[in-house]
């Protein structure tokens, strides 16, 4: 399907904030962060830098990296973008399949692509991996990440010219992140892109290859190398003669050229040791590359054909994306900082960010009377947001590990749990305030591989389930696991103690697969709701209800009672399909409570609910979010109610109007 909007895009909002801002949705009082990073491009006049988020393209000042402008681009946010080699135009796209080509002198979407056809066999041909302009502007390119095809558009009147791989229908259900890079030669003529190889497997099919294309006629022109399916390719790249073609990939030689008369390999390249090698030629026709170590978080831009190092690039913790630009300049966006390298001045440009660096915000709490919102990135760390000031940046704890979780006890203090350790057999809690303090260090018998972790303060127990769909309970102060046992059918993906820390519930993946189970005396407690909860559950403060959700409706189960005492049900104008609401929390006070819902195509943004207890009525509903929801908190006068989604901000809302 293709559009052609009229109307421009909207400006921002920027009054006296130290960056801008897009429009707060209604409800919204604050929005904290700038949204998951995904992706960066150079401006082709060398003014700017822009960045993919999770809530649209941000635009840096080149010369002082700082923000200036934001972009509203639409629902899903953005994981992948392109200029066109003049400038002109902009193209974005997100994870459900649209791709927009904007007008950049007039901040203007003048064409929309909905990749993905209803009904079409490739029912997941929606997530889009990369997208390239040819170097005359008029033809644009675009993979995907769960198919071979690559579409080419006219990128100014949406004409559909091409389709390559189109006799290979093939759906990638395993390896459904990988990157499918693409590239044009220099005259537009060809198209470079994986295609499968060999019989099609469940993985996937048995093998990859390096094809190049001819467009205008859809024929396959060469087909360089053969390597099993599941390799991640970084890049391909013509010289701008035409004459030689640069792949680089997680291979036995990571970067490889091959000669556009014969096709036959011509050179190896070595690979510095570097754990990544990204190519790019300068426009004198000199090779260059990134050479990405991982493990010293370096990244050196080395000229490849005399074998010299042009410089280096040291202390970049983690990064997420960068971009190579002709040969030399290099642009990258680390967890906590942007920056650009120029091979001029060997000056490197950075300034700090609050973008969510590819880590979900798995649970937040409020903290300091309200006054400030602590949230944990899985992989990341612990962000500390000061709700009078949310443009500035937070307060960033990192105490090591991975899978951070934060939790606030029955006084107001504030836990963080994290994995850490040679082979990550130990967990520990940390007390968040000044100083931070390690307050307890569990050693584990095995690795856990976990998705599940929570925490009872006042028992000092620690609870978390495995890809086993074992449940685990462990006594902190003596250092013991108190029992294991397999519950489920196979990973746990929720666990919760209830108020009065007595009782564990716990949901598997394969739904329903619900349990509720008391601690002391090891024993699951039988009910309704064990064939038909999902995956949110919450108990209320005083621990006597229970809330959870099934596909079709969400259940207040009594505990005393053990009986169902409300049922909520799915709003007949809720017309998505999926799940409904995957994330329940209730109010201090105990009268309301807040669901959240995933994001399904067909919507604009996630939604919030908030319901009263007392009779299951919907007095709100909040909308602003472009991702799904992953955790909701109410601050302790429930005045305030905070939702954290994937598309990498949290959002504050301002409960006062309907209480």
């Amino acid at each position: 399907m293709i559009q052609n909007p009229k109307q421009t895009q909207n400006r921002f909002l920027r009054g006296g904030n130290p960056f801008p801002t897009r429009e707060l949705p209604v409800g919204a009082i604050a929005r904290l962060g700038q949204g998951m990073l995904y992706d960066l491009a150079l401006s082709p006049d060398n003014e700017y830098l822009v960045v993919a988020t999770g809530i649209g393209v941000w635009w840096y000042k080149l010369a002082t990296m700082s923000p200036v402008d934001l972009w509203n681009t639409g629902h899903g946010g953005i994981s992948v973008l392109s200029f066109s080699d003049d400038g002109k135009w902009l193209a974005t796209a997100g994870n459900d399949g649209c791709v927009k080509v904007w007008d950049v002198s007039r901040r203007a979407c003048i064409t929309q692509i909905e990749r993905w056809v209803k009904n079409n066999q490739l029912t997941r041909q929606d997530r889009i991996s990369r997208i390239a302009f040819s170097p005359d502007s008029q033809q644009l390119a675009v993979s995907g990440m769960n198919d071979y095809i690559v579409d080419v558009w006219h990128p100014e009147t949406g004409e559909h010219l091409a389709k390559i791989n189109a006799d290979h229908q093939v759906e990638l259900w395993q390896y459904c992140a990988l990157v499918h890079p693409i590239t044009f030669s220099p005259d537009g003529q060809l198209l470079a892109c994986l295609s499968p190889h060999g019989e099609n497997t469940p993985d996937g099919p048995e093998a990859e290859s390096i094809s190049v294309w001819d467009v205008s006629s859809g024929t396959r022109v060469a087909s360089l190398t053969k390597y099993p399916s599941g390799y991640l390719w970084e890049s391909f790249c013509f010289s701008p003669c035409g004459e030689s073609f640069v792949a680089s990939g997680d291979v036995d030689d990571k970067l490889q050229a091959w000669d556009t008369n014969s096709w036959k390999k011509i050179r190896t390249y070595p690979d510095y040791g570097a754990d990544r090698m990204v190519p790019s030629y300068s426009a004198e026709g000199v090779l260059h590359a990134a050479a990405v170590y991982d493990s010293i978080n370096t990244i050196t831009v080395w000229d490849i054909e005399h074998n010299k190092k042009i410089y280096t690039s040291e202390n970049i913790a983690e990064p997420v994306s960068f971009q190579l630009r002709n040969g030399k300049q290099l642009a990258l966006v680390s967890s906590h900082e942007i920056s650009v390298l120029s091979p001029d001045t060997q000056q490197r440009v950075a300034s700090s960010h609050s973008h969510a660096s590819g880590n979900i915000l798995s649970s937040l709490v409020f903290s300091n009377a309200g006054k400030t919102v602590t949230a944990a990135h899985w992989y990341d760390s612990i962000w500390h947001w000061d709700i009078a000031a949310p443009s500035h940046a937070p307060i960033v704890f990192k105490p090591g590990g991975i899978k951070y979780y934060v939790y606030a006890s029955t006084e107001g203090k504030i836990y963080t749990l994290s994995l850490i350790g040679e082979g990550k057999k130990t967990i520990n809690v940390w007390e968040v305030g000044t100083p931070d303090s390690l307050i307890a260090e569990c050693e584990l018998k095995e690795s856990p591989t976990y998705r599940a972790l929570a925490f009872a303060p006042e028992n000092h127990l620690l609870s978390y389930g495995d890809d086993k769909g074992r449940l685990h309970v462990l006594d902190l102060q003596s250092g013991k696991e108190i029992y294991t046992d397999r519950l489920h059918r196979c990973a746990v993906v929720t666990v919760k103690f209830s108020p009065d820390e007595q009782l564990l519930a716990s949901t598997g993946a394969l739904v329903p697969d619900f349990r509720l189970r008391d601690i002391k005396r090891k024993e699951d407690i039988s009910g309704p709701l064990n064939d038909r909860i999902q995956r949110a559950i919450a108990f209320s403060p005083c621990g006597t209800l229970m809330a959870a959700n099934t596909q079709e409706e969400i259940l207040l189960w009594d505990l005393t009672q053990r009986q169902i005492q409300l049922v909520i049900p799915k709003p007949e104008r809720w017309t998505y399909q999926g799940f409904w609401h995957e994330i329940l929390a209730y109010s201090p006070c105990g009268r309301y409570l807040a669901s959240g819902s995933c994001w399904v195509r067909g919507m604009e943004n996630s939604l919030v609910l908030l319901w009263e207890i007392v009779n299951g009525k919907n007095i709100a509903t909040f909308e602003g979010h472009t991702s799904s929801i992953t955790a909701l908190t109410f601050s302790e006068n429930s005045k305030l109610l905070a939702s954290a989604s994937y598309d990498g901000t949290i959002l504050l809302w301002d409960l006062k109007p309907y209480l």
